[in-house]
């Protein structure tokens, strides 16, 4: 087995990660059958996307960053706070940094699930990655969009998927990056990934993502706010068509309207949607209604809500119908240019009544 220094096979995780990720963060096992293939999500995912570094000659010492810290600093003005040493410490905080963003409340305890993730990059990672060695280069992929390099700075290809099985990289490039760079650069390929089976169509959102999740400021987990107690969450199904199309969190919240304004209702905290991000915490608020009404049996409310996503604008909003006993119809309708989803079946379950019915 080679190790992330060598010229050998180096450990990746594509096909069982895009697939474990998309059931263990989206679905219960009992209800896995409901959602369509992980395969699915795979298809199309692997050739184009790549990782780039940006090369640059300051003071007379060349390095290399990858392009997701490198923007992180010159465009977000963030400081990156983490400095790996080794190869165990590299990974390790991969896997600490995964696991604070993607975790929720539907899945295993969050020590579990690190060391799960853990242990498949330990299978699998080092067995997709293929060192370049002899001279050969990796073309410039264009799927970067990047606004900004600097004098005496240029773009390098480090790293470009070959087919599912493969992801070359460039040893001589590799060589020059910190274990910083270089663990965040394989963070890139994983996030990147995830993104394009959810169609992104260039790696901009992965960027900011990585860049935000090796910072000192952080990002902020998808889960956030979401209560630590399953008896105050409900877990609700977005479908189309008997396909499940979305996934999200439903419970009691006081928002902060205008300083010192609050107001009670409930947020939606998505796992995933249709046509919306999966990289960052998607939410929306429901102003009147509390959980006890919605799960009342002769609840009817119509009611807009934006679609908030995390560091970028909001240029969605939900209109929902709600028709009692956990259940709605569901609009996702586009600001910009008026768009509108079909309209989609919401059913939702308190996830302490779920965690009962498990134990029958």
């Amino acid at each position: 087995m080679g190790t992330l220094n060598d010229g050998g096979h180096v450990k990746l995780f594509l096909k069982l990660v895009l697939a474990s990720f998309t059931l263990m963060f989206a679905v219960s096992a009992q209800s896995a059958k409901r959602v369509a293939s992980p395969t699915k999500f795979i298809q199309g995912t692997i050739n184009g996307g790549g990782g780039k570094g940006v090369r640059c000659q300051k003071n007379g010492v060349t390095a290399i960053e990858t392009l997701d810290l490198y923007e992180a600093i010159i465009l977000y003005n963030l400081e990156i706070g983490y400095d790996p040493k080794t190869e165990e410490e590299a990974i390790d905080l991969f896997a600490t940094l995964i696991t604070r963003h993607f975790w929720n409340p539907s899945t295993i305890a969050m020590p579990e699930f690190k060391e799960g993730f853990k242990a498949r990059l330990n299978d699998l990672l080092l067995k997709k990655i293929k060192f370049l060695t002899d001279g050969r280069k990796l073309k410039l992929i264009d799927d970067s969009y990047e606004p900004i390099i600097e004098e005496n700075c240029e773009q390098v290809q480090v790293a470009a998927y070959y087919d599912e099985s493969v992801l070359l990289i460039d040893k001589s490039l590799w060589d020059q990056m910190n274990w910083t760079n270089r663990i965040a650069l394989l963070t890139h390929e994983m996030i990147y990934a995830m993104d394009r089976a959810n169609g992104a169509s260039n790696s901009m959102s992965a960027r900011k993502l990585v860049g935000q999740l090796y910072s000192t400021t952080g990002a902020r987990p998808k889960a956030d706010g979401v209560p630590s107690d399953n008896r105050k969450i409900a877990t609700c199904w977005v479908s189309e068509k008997d396909i499940t199309v979305g996934y999200f969190y439903a419970y009691d919240h006081m928002k902060v309207i205008n300083e010192p304004e609050v107001r009670p209702g409930v947020e939606f905290v998505f796992n995933f949607l249709k046509n919306s991000s999966f990289l960052f915490r998607t939410s929306a608020f429901i102003q009147t209604p509390s959980l006890e009404d919605i799960f009342s049996k002769n609840y009817n409310l119509g009611t807009n809500a934006d679609l908030e996503v995390e560091s970028y604008p909001s240029n969605s909003y939900l209109a929902i119908r709600f028709s009692g006993e956990g259940k709605a119809k569901l609009l996702i309708k586009n600001k910009s240019n008026g768009n509108i989803s079909n309209e989609l079946d919401v059913s939702c379950q308190m996830m302490h009544a779920k965690n009962l019915d498990k134990k029958k």
